[in-house]
């Protein structure tokens, strides 16, 4: 990848992210393994391993989406891109044709009751910060999502034995600078 292409893919993805500055967040979905089954079960108190994805739902029905992916040098990073809301809908859920790839749906947990996510539901999202990562054509290791009630971090990183594997292809959802900060990643 060449410097200009590097420059507008980067650009790309901070101007993705910042589209869900000043939506307010009505409902949060995680997003697991398809052999994932029953309730969720990755709460770690001050941080949730989804694994997969983090789905947003704002009041104008705008649906947001953070996950890992894999960038063009083949390591991982976060993405926050806006999905529109199909034509057919059931409750608060969007129906589509799952993609051939895809014949086993995903679990999806509604985590809009959760005590961590409840002080935020209703509120505006202030500001949207990727935290780079410290290789010039990588992408996000983590997005810091601000709203007036707290910080909400979104993190591209693997749980290891010893400590954090910053890149991984795992979100994990982190509402603690302190586990940002045991993660290795500054918060600006």
């Amino acid at each position: 990848m060449n410097t200009g292409e590097r420059s507008r893919w980067q650009q790309d993805l901070v101007a993705s992210a910042n589209e869900l500055i000043g939506h307010t967040i009505a409902k949060v979905y995680y997003i697991g393994l398809c052999t994932d089954k029953g309730a969720f079960d990755r709460d770690y108190g001050e941080w949730h391993d989804p694994i997969m994805d983090v789905e947003f739902v704002t009041t104008e029905r705008t649906r947001f989406w953070a996950t890992w992916q894999q960038n063009p040098l083949d390591d991982f990073h976060l993405t926050l891109s806006r999905r529109p809301v199909p034509d057919k809908v059931v409750g608060d859920r969007q129906v589509e044709p799952a993609p051939a790839w895809d014949e086993i749906p995903t679990p999806h947990w509604d985590m809009t009751t959760h005590p961590r996510w409840a002080t935020l539901i209703g509120q505006s999202v202030e500001a949207v910060t990727p935290i780079w990562s410290p290789w010039p054509d990588s992408g996000p290791w983590a997005i810091r999502l601000d709203f007036t009630a707290g910080t909400v971090w979104l993190v591209a990183v693997w749980e290891l034995d010893d400590g954090y594997w910053l890149g991984g292809d795992d979100i994990a959802v982190v509402f603690d600078e302190k586990v940002m900060a045991r993660m290795r990643i500054s918060s600006p």
